[in-house]
């Protein structure tokens, strides 16, 4: 069976932020000088607790990656994140960056671009599923040299196109999980697996629900 950690979020997802074309504007690296001063806080932190492991996601997430890498836009997100990669890899602490918001073909192309080994994936099943940017199973083996960390998390596809889909309590949405895990074993990931939940008013009980999910198909 899978390591197992947890994820729980507390704080409410703003109705804007539910809107993809809103969502493409906030949380992007490429943004403004802010991330260079407040950098050295979480990775001087990390080192001080023993973390060998950074998950850049959550907030902040590294923002959209443009489609082209040739798009300027890519060049100066990839300058940044290669002094972030190196900031942390300075204290030989790995870092993720959060699946969904790019199909994994545009992922693995900027990954290779930023070329930093410390580097990979936080992969996030149901935010594949929630921007609608593809299959999760054929995600998760394009990205499989890059996995870090997996989040539980389940979802169902958006009904209306440019708003995101819905969050649902795993094994009731989209996500096929035998075949997940099946293919977490086919690559052998023997990294944790982290239940998240970000929506709903039962969070502990979902959080259960999951970890029964995980032990009986993982």
């Amino acid at each position: 069976m899978p390591r197992i950690c947890v994820t729980l979020l507390t704080e409410v997802r703003h109705r804007s932020l539910l809107k993809l074309d809103v969502v493409r504007t906030v949380r992007r690296v490429a943004i403004g000088t802010v991330f260079v001063h407040g950098l050295v806080f979480p990775q001087e932190g990390a080192a001080l607790v023993g973390f060998n492991f950074f998950p850049y996601m959550g907030d902040p997430h590294a923002g959209f990656l443009p489609p082209d890498t040739s798009d300027p836009l890519s060049a100066k997100m990839i300058e940044r994140l290669q002094f972030i990669a190196d900031t942390f890899g300075a204290r030989g602490i790995e870092v993720a960056f959060e699946t969904g918001q790019e199909t994994a073909p545009v992922l693995v192309e900027f990954l290779q671009k930023l070329g930093r080994k410390n580097v990979g994936v936080n992969f996030d099943p149901a935010n594949i599923i929630l921007y609608d940017h593809g299959d999760p199973i054929e995600a998760l083996r394009t990205l499989g040299p890059w996995l870090k960390q997996i989040h539980i998390k389940e979802g169902k596809r958006p009904r209306t196109p440019g708003i995101w889909g819905e969050e649902v309590v795993a094994g009731t949405g989209e996500v096929a999980w035998p075949e997940f895990f099946a293919t977490l074993r086919a690559l052998n990931f023997t990294g944790w697996c982290c239940i998240e939940r970000e929506a709903g008013t039962a969070r502990v009980e979902d959080i259960r629900a999951a970890r029964e999910l995980v032990e009986r198909v993982g």
